[in-house]
């Protein structure tokens, strides 16, 4: 990507984000996503486009126990934003996103109507899905 020393890391296949650079291809061990979230209460997802299948892997864990979740939503991620809009509505989660810069307010967005591009509206990628009030998860104790 024209820098003297790698940037980051993205999956190759199998994933919402395409067109990224490959200098070196690895090849890790996976972990059922079910048994990684099981007792978590803030789960931060940022896996380069695999988000929605991760979610959806976990997904009956994650509407029983209903860990407060922080994804980034990238605008060409649609799956995702449909995945994240069936997982609010079935765990009972409100979703939030927390622009980057323009404003220090939280924006409460509508599930019903969430999109990927929603969040570019508030200059974010960062989505928050919580059962509690954001005001709770932004106070101090």
């Amino acid at each position: 990507e024209g820098h003297d020393a790698p940037v980051g890391a993205h999956l190759s296949e199998g994933v919402e984000v395409s067109g990224r650079s490959q200098a070196n291809l690895l090849t890790v061990k996976g972990y059922p996503m079910a048994g990684l979230v099981a007792d978590c209460d803030l789960l931060k997802i940022d896996a380069e486009g695999i988000e929605a299948k991760l979610l959806l892997a976990a997904r009956d864990v994650l509407v029983k126990n209903a860990p407060t979740l922080v994804i980034e939503v990238l605008p060409e991620a649609e799956n995702l934003a449909t995945v994240l809009k069936e997982l609010a509505s079935a765990a009972g989660y409100s979703i939030y996103i927390v622009p980057e810069y323009g404003s220090d307010e939280i924006v409460r967005a509508d599930a019903a109507t969430f999109s990927s591009r929603l969040p570019g509206r508030y200059h974010s990628k960062d989505v928050v899905l919580s059962r509690l009030p954001i005001e709770s998860l932004t106070s101090a104790p």
